[in-house]
């Protein structure tokens, strides 16, 4: 699969270097030079990571899940309580 077939997915070149940079995804077939060609199995990492990161979770968080330190659900639920005690900080309830 080409990276355009992956823009129309709303997966663009910017989110796979992300990616690829906070060390949470690399392509089963070698890049070379700017061609990449992705497998079925790349494009379901990065709709997976997609899907994480629009759920509100880091790069650390998915790097943490992925070296088994914690589950998703742990993940998660980490999130949330972290964002809701910030917010709740900052209203100063």
């Amino acid at each position: 699969m080409k990276a355009k077939d992956l823009k129309n997915m709303g997966i663009d070149k910017e989110r796979i270097k992300y990616y690829r940079r906070e060390g949470v995804f690399t392509t089963e077939i070698p890049i070379v030079g700017n061609r990449a060609n992705y497998t079925e199995k790349d494009v379901m990492a990065l709709k997976q990571l997609t899907i994480f990161t629009k759920c509100g979770l880091s790069c650390g968080d998915i790097k943490r899940i992925q070296k088994g330190e914690t589950t998703l659900s742990e993940a998660i639920v980490s999130r949330f309580f972290r964002k809701f005690n910030f917010s709740h900080r900052i209203s100063g309830s």
